[in-house]
């Protein structure tokens, strides 16, 4: 059951794929969708492992949580340990453009947020607070294929 409220400390992930927008302009949309669909499989089921949950995707952005819906001392740890999978998990996806290992690109913090079910006739559970801005910039100024964790996840997993 997802529950409404402040949550006081949660870990947000942010992944997206870098070059994202050169796929789409270089592929049918047929491609982009088996693209995205097998990459996400593969990160929902590592978010399932690691007893996460997965908050969202739009376009080619994968946002978890971990210590929602059950809160836990080890969520950081948790999302930690999803995105190194899911670094490895990319790289067996090819590139459609490049030929290359596709890359993933990670964004982790830690902190509060509120969380409710927004809206009423496709309603949706969403996170809010700074913790989830904070970790939406980790995630874009990341580096391909790395986690860029914030100083507030860091002391979490130190």
């Amino acid at each position: 059951m997802l529950n409404l409220g402040e949550y006081q400390e949660v870990t947000i992930m942010f992944g997206d794929v870098p070059n994202f927008y050169n796929i789409v302009m270089s592929c049918k949309p047929q491609q982009i969708i088996k693209l995205l669909n097998e990459l996400f499989v593969k990160l929902d089921r590592l978010i399932d492992k690691h007893s996460a949950f997965k908050v969202e995707t739009i376009d080619d952005t994968y946002v978890a949580v971990g210590g929602i819906p059950e809160q836990t001392d080890n969520h950081c740890e948790i999302l930690c340990d999803a995105a190194l999978g899911m670094i490895f998990e990319t790289r067996s996806i090819i590139d459609p453009v490049t030929g290359k290992p596709l890359q993933i690109r990670l964004g982790i913090n830690s902190g509060p947020v509120v969380a409710g079910v927004i809206g009423k006739k496709m309603p949706r559970y969403c996170l809010f607070g700074d913790t989830m801005n904070t970790a939406s910039r980790m995630g874009s100024h990341g580096v391909p294929g790395k986690i860029h964790c914030s100083k507030a996840s860091f002391e979490f997993v130190s």
